[in-house]
């Protein structure tokens, strides 16, 4: 068992590898090992004689993923593997000067039992070895404050506690960046202290080419961040900050285009601090936008242009890329199509779905998974409040232009079901048409569903489509297939879902984000649905008709019938995800 675990997330950069491998083995501390974790690289045979090279010297284990997932992924799997009293982390990029893993170590065993991070002081530098950023910030004990007013602690800085890091849950792998920030957030939120090297220890390069992590969707994890740890900021009155972070937010997602999500994160950032002039200025120009672009709907809309290598003769998906427990990344020509895909289902207490931080009232008891490197498979049971369930998710790609997903659901007991659901996101930037039913809709933001009994819909562009269909399902008597797409949030939504045909029973939910799909007492509910106005009202309501009023949108009534399934149920849908160029009439 060695003292320090070294923890290395590497994605196609041997080169790089090596001159981090150096560094590592120049340490004056030697009680240490080394875990490279490849993303899935191309360049294979690369690594192993990078590996190879070094693997003489240092103590070091070199592990390859069957598929891409990510730093976040990669920093877990080091992590589990990890068998040294303290982890230090390093990209494959950066490097360390000889005396860190030393000074390091020192302040942790001198200091106190609940001291679970050290970072040094550390430089940026770019392609030409010049120096761009100095971290020169000092701060120890427990105070949050600083941390959460920003991020001073680069990642090729810290050691930390094993124990610590895992006792909080490793890396959260739902970030597409500020992963390393939220670790850092988090230790210190679970009563961890830190403290600091006052020396530089670390470079951190500053470099084109290929990156193991997700900055392109940078500010998507800092509104995960700022979501996530809201109350610690509101624990110390920092109202105005967070309101300014949600407005800092707003601005790059107006900057991208995205004017409907930049207006409802301004909305956060002035309900927090009031008399944010600046909030209400991008408000005003947010708002000002949106109405010019509704009023240029019927002439040209612009959306993103296909690089010029995708022509129809090469047209094909680059491949997949999961995050967590979903798939995040479907290329063309280097382009994310999509946003995460997921699967959900539902009972009258409990909502659940693969995409974390969305579900509710829920607990997973069992999780398999299994990958190969062209496909991925997970198996979960579930409890839910009025059941229990089991299901199987496969997704591969069968050829370049063809990927499918099969999912399975048993009720391992007596289950109640309100629906089954199979999810899919495309990007509105990239497609600005949707398809259902034989009808053509644009993206308006509506929030409402178009859903219809038929076997597949479609989005597309100029240049191509993308097709759903449902290529087999086994759907029980008393539930309906349908398929449904949405405008909404900055995406297309599109569904394969299974509905009852009939209730056994009707429930009443509260789909705000306050109050996260929560059902009235059945009594309630069984005394207001026999009203057949107010049945007429609330069946579906937020599908076919989004609340207006601001009041009741804090509650935002939907009623929902419920169908039991018997234990022993099966349930499946398996379906298609096609490209093919578009017609020269679309």
């Amino acid at each position: 068992m060695s003292l320090v675990t070294v923890i290395i997330p590497s994605w196609n950069r041997p080169e790089y590898l090596k001159r981090c491998l150096s560094s590592i083995l120049a340490q004056t501390l030697k009680d240490y090992d080394v875990i490279v974790i490849d993303d899935h690289s191309v360049s294979e045979q690369e690594y192993k004689a990078v590996v190879n090279c070094f693997s003489e010297k240092l103590t070091l284990r070199y592990v390859r993923l069957p598929l891409n997932r990510g730093s976040q992924y990669c920093r877990n799997k080091g992590l589990s593997l990890a068998n040294g009293r303290y982890v230090a982390f390093v990209d494959d990029d950066d490097e360390w000067l000889p005396r860190k893993l030393e000074r390091q170590v020192v302040v942790f065993e001198s200091g106190p039992p609940n001291l679970g991070l050290v970072y040094t002081w550390a430089d940026s530098r770019d392609g030409e070895g010049q120096i761009i950023y100095q971290y020169r910030e000092s701060h120890r004990g427990n105070d949050l404050n600083p941390l959460l007013d920003h991020c001073f602690i680069p990642s090729p800085s810290v050691m930390c506690r094993t124990e610590a890091v895992k006792n909080v849950g490793g890396f959260d792998e739902d970030y597409p960046s500020c992963q390393d920030w939220d670790m850092w957030t988090r230790l210190l939120e679970a009563g961890y202290w830190y403290d600091v090297v006052e020396e530089v220890l670390a470079i951190h390069h500053v470099h084109q080419g290929h990156s193991i992590g997700k900055t392109s969707g940078s500010e998507a994890g800092f509104k995960i961040y700022f979501d996530k740890h809201s109350l610690s900021y509101l624990k110390v009155r920092m109202y105005e900050k967070l309101s300014e972070n949600y407005r800092g937010v707003a601005w790059s997602l107006y900057a991208k285009g995205d004017l409907s999500s930049a207006a409802k994160v301004l909305k956060t950032s002035i309900r927090l601090w009031k008399l944010n002039a600046r909030a209400w200025y991008r408000w005003a120009q947010t708002h000002g936008a949106r109405v010019k672009r509704k009023l240029q709907r019927k002439g040209s809309k612009p959306v993103e242009t296909s690089n010029s290598s995708e022509t129809v003769e090469n047209l094909a998906f680059d491949g997949l890329r999961f995050q967590g427990d979903v798939i995040s990344k479907l290329g063309v020509a280097g382009k994310n199509l999509i946003e995460p895909w997921g699967v959900e289902f539902a009972d009258s207490y409990s909502f659940f779905s693969l995409e974390s931080g969305i579900g509710y009232r829920y607990s997973v008891l069992k999780k398999d998974e299994k990958m190969s490197d062209t496909s991925r498979e997970i198996s979960q049971v579930v409890r839910m409040k009025e059941g229990l369930v089991k299901f199987q998710l496969e997704e591969w790609l069968e050829s370049p232009t063809s990927l499918r997903r099969t999912l399975h659901l048993t009720c391992l007991e007596k289950t109640n079901l309100m629906d089954l659901v199979l999810r899919f996101r495309f990007k509105h930037t990239i497609f600005d048409q949707g398809f259902i039913n034989g009808k053509e809709y644009e993206f308006v933001n509506s929030q409402i569903y178009h859903q219809f009994p038929v076997d597949f819909v479609e989005v597309g562009n100029a240049h191509y489509r993308i097709r759903i269909g449902i290529f087999d399902s086994v759907v029980p008597a008393n539930m309906g297939s349908f398929m449904y797409l949405k405008d909404a949030d900055g995406s297309w939504v599109i569904h394969a879902r299974m509905l009852p045909r009939f209730g056994d029973k009707e429930v009443i939910k509260l789909c705000s984000n306050l109050f996260k799909t929560a059902p009235l007492p059945q009594s309630i509910t069984n005394l207001l649905m026999k009203s057949t106005r107010i049945k007429q009202a609330l069946y579906y309501r937020g599908e076919r008709c989004p609340y207006r009023s601001r009041l009741v949108s804090l509650f935002s009534p939907n009623a929902y019938p419920i169908a039991t399934m018997e234990e022993g149920t099966e349930l499946m849908w398996d379906v298609r995800c096609q490209i093919f160029p578009s017609k020269p009439s679309d």
